[in-house]
């Protein structure tokens, strides 16, 4: 019997699905548009009003690299960039009781090749009231494996990711890709299996004062875990929320390509890239979804 799912019946990541993406090339790219997209719809409704959200040029360049240094596109792919408006002073802070604890924190210094040159990519803008003065703030890039370690673009992305550290920009990246290695080297790589390793991570960089006193909030999470709900730093005390998990619920909600696609009666797609830990935690989780699932059907 199929099972299907018109929401994510996982706690966090969806396996079938996030699995399903890494193996098509071609659903990755229409999940990474989808989704950004509607990431900036979520902080637009939620930044201060002096900040607004904007789709921009990438950092990252070409598609697709599970390996195979083939890429299905040549070209610079949609960002979200913030922008802040000066003539609306009011500040926003929120509880810190409202998200996640990071997992570690690194200096940011630790996180860059310092050797590296070239220009950069993804931000977030406060407004102003000069057309064309909105001041950059903050960038936000969703990672392709074409771009993180072992891909065939992480070189120029590294390079990118450099200059806008060093431009003094909050650079937050999503990563939601297990089967392949940490766009910065000195995290454990979960494609190599490494025992501390997780399989999802946000990083949250903030240069400022100076690229050597910035850090790097790391927001891990593991395959039956929630999403983190995490903060961005904007200017000054103002901040905004991120809810990972109500913008990823809503890209799978929204898409129904996706849901008709994914089998829950099936073992997700290349099951032997998850850890045996993992694959035990997806097992049982499996177990419960088809018991819902089937008494849905």
């Amino acid at each position: 019997m199929v099972l299907r799912s018109r929401t994510n019946p996982y706690p966090g990541i969806n396996i079938h699905l996030n699995s399903f993406l890494q193996a098509y090339p071609d659903e990755w790219v229409s999940f990474h548009s989808g989704h950004l997209t509607n990431l900036r719809e979520y902080l637009d409704r939620n930044l201060p009003e002096n900040y607004y959200a904007k789709s921009e040029s990438s950092l990252q360049i070409g598609g697709f690299d599970a390996g195979t240094g083939e890429d299905i596109q040549e070209k610079l792919r949609p960002d979200i960039n913030i922008l802040h408006e000066k003539n609306l002073d009011q500040q926003t802070t929120q509880s810190t009781d409202a998200y996640t604890s990071p997992t570690e924190i690194l200096n940011i210094i630790e996180t860059v090749d310092l050797d590296e040159d070239d220009p950069l990519g993804l931000i977030i803008y406060k407004i102003d009231n000069h057309i064309g003065k909105d001041q950059p703030v903050a960038r936000i890039e969703l990672l392709s494996p074409a771009n993180k370690i072992s891909g065939s673009y992480y070189k120029t992305y590294a390079n990118k990711r450099l200059k806008t550290l060093e431009a003094g920009l909050v650079l937050v990246e999503i990563d939601y890709l297990h089967a392949s290695r940490p766009v910065i080297p000195n995290l454990p790589s979960y494609f190599d299996k490494k025992d501390d390793a997780y399989p999802y991570y946000v990083l949250v960089s903030n240069p400022l004062p100076t690229l050597t006193d910035g850090k790097t909030m790391i927001y891990a999470w593991h395959v039956d875990a929630l999403f983190p709900t995490f903060p961005i730093p904007l200017l000054q005390t103002d901040q905004v929320i991120m809810d990972l998990a109500t913008v990823y619920n809503y890209t799978y909600e929204t898409t129904r390509s996706f849901q008709r696609h994914l089998d829950y009666a099936d073992t997700p797609t290349d099951f032997d890239t998850y850890t045996n830990t993992d694959q035990q935690k997806i097992n049982t989780m499996l177990a419960d979804i088809r018991k819902q699932l089937g008494s849905n059907s």
